[in-house]
């Protein structure tokens, strides 16, 4: 505001001295009269609201003092602009946000305050104003995955009018999760019941909600899904034949939070062995023997004692093994299967059921058999 402050003469001359301007009875400063009779006072410092604004003029040896008449000044609070930026857009579920609202002002000042900060309708924090700023950190946890909604609202003070940013539009992505998952018995043997765990845990604090699908051997069906509990999912099965198997555990997340993940593949080791003849068709005239070597073959190291037997013989036609049994140490055993047919045989085509056994673990091959 600038004040213009004139001393008129009644009656020529040159006026000389000091004007004052006052604000009631309050000096607003003095200023020596210029040979032009016109003094401008300028300020930006009065305060808001109702002020009676008079000039005195100390006179000289020419010319008598004199006060204006008060002028009546209003001083309105200026008004400011609130804006709103954060520290990261977009972020993630627990990850520390700071939001700052810078307020500004059309003729300059320091406004003070508070700005209050809310997510939508609701209220999630305040700062005061410092230099034109006001800066507030979300706790970890505060906002949900989603689109967010965040508005500064500046309160204002006696100077400045109050003032809203408009809507910052805030991003928060699911926290990541990790899948481990472990065996409960690596290597097992083929008929062994083994149980598959998968744990899902976040370094974000907060409870993992879903399910977990199991998947063996790159299917893309799931074997079994299994519900999320304490962190927790478990599959059981003893049907997987030997050999080795990869398999994987992929989460499925239903708290919006937190993102699904998927486990590193796990080789399963499942110890067995296998059985084979070769010929694996034989011919035998009434009165005569055949022989096949039946073949006993360790699976990823399987040992230990197997037993062989024979079924499906014809009448008057015998089978019989050398050796009856094999101990399987890390590699193949064979065996000689003899079959006699006698002179009363009856002719014919059959199927000989050749068959290694050990423990819980049992396995066949057949045999062709033709007797004439």
């Amino acid at each position: 505001m600038t004040f213009t402050v004139k001393i008129q003469p009644s009656s020529g001359g040159t006026p000389t001295g000091t004007v004052t301007l006052l604000d009631g009875s309050s000096s607003l400063g003095s200023t020596p009269l210029p040979t032009s009779g016109v003094v401008q006072f300028t300020f930006a410092t009065l305060l808001v609201g109702s002020h009676s604004i008079t000039a005195t003029y100390s006179g000289d040896n020419d010319f008598l003092a004199g006060t204006s008449a008060a002028l009546a000044q209003t001083v309105n609070q200026a008004p400011t602009t609130t804006a709103l930026t954060s520290s990261a857009n977009p972020s993630s579920y627990g990850q520390t946000l700071t939001f700052t609202a810078s307020v500004a002002t059309s003729f300059g000042g320091s406004p003070t305050g508070t700005v209050t900060f809310f997510d939508g309708g609701t209220q999630i924090g305040s700062a005061s104003v410092s230099g034109g700023f006001a800066r507030f950190t979300a706790a970890a946890t505060s906002l949900s995955a989603g689109s967010d909604s965040i508005v500064a609202s500046y309160g204002g003070d006696a100077n400045f009018t109050g003032s809203s940013s408009i809507a910052w539009g805030q991003t928060v992505n699911p926290a990541a999760t990790s899948a481990a998952l472990v065996s409960s018995l690596n290597p097992s043997v083929f008929g062994q019941s083994v149980t598959f765990t998968a744990t899902v845990s976040s370094s974000i604090s907060g409870t993992q909600s879903g399910t977990v699908s199991f998947y063996l051997d790159g299917s893309s069906t799931p074997t079994q899904t299994s519900t999320l509990s304490g962190g927790t999912a478990q599959f059981s099965t003893s049907a997987l034949g030997g050999g080795s198997h990869t398999v994987t555990a992929a989460f499925s997340s239903t708290n919006a939070n937190f993102q699904g993940s998927s486990s590193a593949a796990l080789t399963q080791n499942v110890e067995d062995f296998s059985v084979s003849d070769s010929p694996a068709t034989l011919t035998i005239s009434r009165g005569h023997s055949g022989t096949t070597t039946l073949t006993v073959q360790p699976v990823l190291g399987y040992s230990g004692n197997v037993s062989l037997s024979c079924s499906g013989v014809p009448v008057n036609t015998t089978c019989s093994l050398s050796p009856s049994q094999v101990s399987l140490s890390g590699s193949s055993v064979n065996a000689t299967v003899t079959i006699h047919a006698n002179q009363k045989a009856t002719t014919g085509s059959y199927t000989i059921t050749l068959k290694g056994a050990s423990g819980t673990i049992s396995h066949t091959a057949t045999l062709a058999l033709t007797v004439q």
